[in-house]
């Protein structure tokens, strides 16, 4: 038997345009490998806007760049999916 909740989670999944989940990606750097994201879960539904906002070097632009597919150099996915509808 499934609660309202679980209704809601499973109705907004079969909408979603983007989803990432358990998103980590990392960059070579001279000081080491730096995490620039950690275990990011981002659910984006049809038809809602959202806004990514945080400090300088939060990883806003790295999360947007593997969206859609794309990585600066040295950067790659070390965990994690990305699915994006690109019927939209």
């Amino acid at each position: 038997m499934q609660n309202a909740s679980t209704e809601i989670v499973r109705r907004r999944m079969n909408e979603s345009v983007l989803e990432a989940r358990a998103l980590t990606r990392q960059v070579s750097s001279p000081e080491g490998t730096l995490t620039i994201l950690a275990d990011v879960d981002l659910c984006i539904s049809r038809g809602e806007a959202v806004a990514i906002v945080g400090a300088s070097g939060a990883g806003k632009s790295t999360l947007g760049l593997a969206a859609m597919g794309f990585a600066r150099p040295g950067c790659s996915i070390v965990d994690g999916s990305i699915v994006f509808d690109r019927s939209c």
